[in-house]
């Protein structure tokens, strides 16, 4: 059953934050929206610094666990960080594909990114050194060990010689020398500047170590080596110690140099355990948490007595070893708004808990003094998932099913949530659902297209397609397609007649396309589709027009695949609105593509109402602008606990309920003056073997 929650708001309820100077910034509370894939710890500012799927870098405060910064570097996934010992840069890998990445080293205080390094694989390790004068990273070649200057990611001349594949790097103190362990078994010792190695042969040791973590004191080595937990010694190569422990995918020394802790999958189930070494043995204990299994633990570091460790859903958290209980540090409090819709005078916003309906003009405030009463309602999401929101009169709400489960949809009253319909199930579950007059159209997974009549809800028409992707109403009497191409001879576009069942195929040359809008007025097609060519995929906008769609233009190309970007069209001036590309949303006029607005929140699915163009973006935020002016009108979140925030671009705040608590205010700090550049360090020649220093 369906419980109503109506609530009666206005803005003068709001909690009004004071306006927001120039030399302030304002960061959302909320933990990674995505799993957290790396972390470390800067002791000598207390920070903990974390690196996520969602793209993101977040700086938190070790004690208050206050989010400091969020940092936008990519749209693709993070990997590795590491952070400059001295100043207020971080260096961390996105992966851009399974053979490439790009390094972005990026100053957290300002923003600004001072390079990147474009590879064509994935650096083995990211380091910068104890002073900061470099940045080393390894690649799968006999180069293997690359230095650049830290402050200008110039390529430095340092061990140019080479000697083989190297997937662990330490740098001394006095960054002279390096430590080299390479999975052929070797550990070997050099001089940076003079590439003269140490010893006059590598020491010997157990070859394709991995997990390795180094003892604080740089004496011992803990690693994985086929299914054992293993302790080697730096200087010598030996195994201290081993013990059976398989699945090990990260180790980490405590302080104590006696004590490693190591996370392990097996059959999909991820533990912590604590290795006690005594000098000659290993003892191994699970110190998994009591009372919970641990989603995909990602990442682990010690920091001041606890035991922190990630997962793939973006927390971070604490291990209280006394009682085997989590003490919760980072977690994603943004409710992620699945779909939204509109009418002259509501709008509504749909999630996996609530559907919420606010008045339309609610958006339409600049800040300063709140208007009239509003009335805006909170009520259950009948299906209690994901859904796709279609208002299917003034008045009623089609609410359909947007995960993996079957397909389901209903309507409701768009105010109460009281139900309208009986609730229609489908064998597979629902991609896209339209709607023109009183006919409903659905497109399911498995390649159904049905189009439907209410009142009651009949089939009037079926068809299946393989690979389809999006089917639109292009007018009373045709629908259009948008598919895979399984075959060379196919098209990724189809007209489908519904009441002849014929299907004439659209001219077009892409691999794919996913996502179409029709303009009855001007009876062109946009669509957006992926084509191939020999770096990689490229992700395009195109006309279609002619009497059978048959003039393919191409109007937009952005070299990279974007399968998440969608088109917003203007009905009434013909303009059309595309997310294409995570940075930038443009727009189609006169026939020429141009920048709509750069955005600070990468925009995915783009709506026009009205005078507004408005975003559900990639951050979980929701963003809305003006269409004529092409200004910025707010920003909105929703919080897990039923709050909101609406942030005004004239540094002016609202929220509802706790909202503001979740939100806090930074002063910027002064820039830097610029210092000299660091010189190189001068080695040692009475250097002897020994743990580096």
């Amino acid at each position: 059953m369906i419980i109503r929650k109506t609530i009666l708001a206005c803005l003068y309820l709001f909690v009004c934050f004071a306006a927001i100077e120039a030399e302030s910034r304002r960061v959302v509370q909320s933990g990674h929206l995505k799993g957290v894939n790396d972390f470390v710890y800067d002791p000598s500012r207390n920070l903990l610094i974390s690196s996520s799927e969602d793209g993101t870098v977040r700086i938190f405060n070790a004690d208050s666990r206050e989010v400091l910064y969020t940092i936008r570097v990519a749209y693709r996934r993070l990997s590795t960080i590491a952070v400059h010992p001295q100043k207020s840069l971080f260096a961390v890998i996105e992966v851009s594909g399974s053979l490439s990445s790009v390094i972005h080293v990026i100053d957290w205080e300002t923003g600004n990114t001072l390079y990147t390094v474009q590879l064509e694989e994935i650096p083995l390790f990211l380091n910068f050194s104890p002073g900061g004068t470099y940045l080393v990273y390894g690649l799968m070649e006999w180069k293997s060990i690359i230095f650049c200057d830290a402050l200008s990611g110039k390529k430095l001349p340092l061990l140019e010689s080479g000697f083989g594949i190297v997937s662990f790097v330490t740098v001394s103190k006095n960054e002279d020398k390096i430590m080299a362990y390479q999975p052929s078994g070797k550990i070997t010792y050099w001089e940076i500047n003079t590439e003269k190695p140490l010893l006059a042969k590598p020491i010997e040791t157990l070859a394709s170590l991995q997990a390795l973590s180094l003892s604080e004191n740089r004496r011992f080595l803990a690693a994985s080596y086929n299914d054992k937990l293993v302790i080697i010694d730096t200087v010598t190569g030996n195994v201290g110690a081993k013990t059976s422990l398989a699945g090990i995918t990260r180790t980490v020394f405590h302080p104590d140099g006696k004590t490693v802790y190591c996370i392990t999958k097996k059959d999909s189930v991820y533990h912590l355990n604590k290795a006690v070494w005594n000098g000659a043995s290993l003892t191994v204990t699970d110190i998994s948490p009591k009372g919970g299994a641990l989603n995909s633990l990602t990442a682990m570091t010690y920091i001041r007595n606890r035991l922190y460790f990630s997962d793939s859903e973006g927390s971070i958290q604490a291990l209280n070893e006394a009682n085997g209980t989590i003490i919760p540090f980072s977690e994603n409090i943004l409710i992620e708004i699945s779909d939204l819709a509109f009418t002259e005078k509501w709008i509504c916003f749909g999630y996996e808990q609530n559907i919420i309906t606010f008045p339309l003009n609610i958006l339409e405030k600049t800040g300063g003094n709140p208007g009239k009463e509003p009335l805006f309602s909170s009520y259950e999401n009948p299906f209690k998932e994901p859904v796709g929101l279609l208002f299917y009169s003034p008045t009623e709400l089609l609410v359909w099913t947007k995960s993996d489960n079957n397909g389901r949809f209903m309507i409701l009253d768009a105010e109460t949530g009281e139900p309208r319909s009986d609730v229609v199930t489908f064998p597979s579950p629902l991609i896209s659902v339209d709607s023109i007059k009183n006919h409903i159209l659905t497109l399911e997974k498995n390649g159904n297209c049905t189009v439907l009549t209410r009142n009651p809800f009949q089939k009037l028409f079926t068809y299946k397609a393989p690979g389809l992707n999006k089917v639109i109403f292009a007018s009373n009497t045709a629908l259009i397609g948008a598919k895979s191409k399984l075959s060379a001879r196919e098209s990724p576009l189809i007209i489908i007649n519904p009441k002849t069942e014929e299907t004439v195929p659209v001219k077009a040359s892409s691999l794919l396309c996913y996502e179409i809008a029709y303009d009855e007025n001007s009876a062109s097609l946009y669509s957006l589709s992926i084509e191939r060519n020999d770096s990689g995929n490229i992700t395009f906008l195109k006309s279609h027009t002619g009497k059978d769609l048959e003039k393919e233009i191409s109007l937009y190309a952005f070299y990279d695949e974007d399968t998440q970007a969608t088109l917003a069209l203007d009905r009434e001036t013909g303009m059309l609105y595309t997310s294409v590309g995570y940075n930038e949303i443009h727009v189609l006029k006169d026939g020429k593509v141009r920048v709509f607005t750069e955005t600070r929140h990468p925009a995915r699915k783009l709506y026009i109402s009205g005078s507004m163009l408005l975003s559900i973006n990639r951050d979980y935020s929701i963003t809305v602008y003006d269409k004529a002016t092409e200004a910025l009108i707010l920003d909105l979140y929703f919080f897990k606990d039923s709050s909101f925030v609406v942030f005004f671009p004239d540094g002016t705040s609202y929220s509802y309920k706790n909202g503001g608590d979740y939100v806090r205010t930074y002063t910027v700090p002064e820039p830097e003056k610029e210092e000299e550049p660091a010189t190189l360090p001068v080695p040692d020649p009475d250097a002897v073997l020994k743990p580096l220093e």
